[in-house]
């Protein structure tokens, strides 16, 4: 069980590290266009296309740390009132309908992937295969139903008395 916590922090690590460095590339990104357009009359005509693409992808990548964590928004006030045994069932549950969805989701979402693979869809600014940046849902939705399922296995672990991220926010 150990190795599938570290498993999990460290890919949670590596997905924070990937968003943090698209956040910062937006912000540059989004610098350049400030100078380009004010200074020399001269926006990048792609760039707020590219900049939407990446809050995109820090959105869904963001909710891959988030889910990691187990700390989702949720609305707790029945589970606290609850015997702890069955507040671990409940979390439980919640975080198998979680994975359930994200699963469903990338089950639905690849085809129309592929559709934009196989149609050769561009952006209209950057001219990016539109397949790119619609690839960030499911891929970000396929890292989180496989951190459910490794979560939903820590919880049933010996030393689940609280489990792996589950603390209540």
């Amino acid at each position: 069980m150990n190795l599938l916590s570290a498993c999990l922090a460290g890919l949670a690590r590596c997905v924070r590290i990937f968003t943090t460095l698209v956040l910062l590339v937006s912000v540059a990104l989004n610098f350049v266009n400030i100078i380009g357009r004010y200074f020399f009359n001269a926006p990048l005509e792609w760039g707020e296309e590219v900049m939407l693409f990446m809050m995109v992808a820090m959105v869904f990548f963001g909710a891959v740390v988030i889910s990691a964590q187990g700390r989702h928004i949720r609305m707790d006030l029945m589970i606290t009132l609850m015997p702890p045994k069955l507040q671990r069932i409940a979390i439980w549950l919640g975080v198998l309908a979680e994975g359930l969805v994200a699963a469903f989701i990338v089950y639905v979402g690849v085809p129309v992937i592929n559709d934009l693979i196989e149609f050769d869809q561009r952006a209209d600014a950057s001219g990016l295969p539109m397949a790119l940046p619609q690839a960030i849902v499911p891929l970000g939705l396929a890292l989180i139903a496989i951190i459910c399922a490794a979560r939903l296995v820590l919880m049933l672990g010996p030393a689940s008395a609280q489990p792996a991220g589950g603390s209540s926010h």
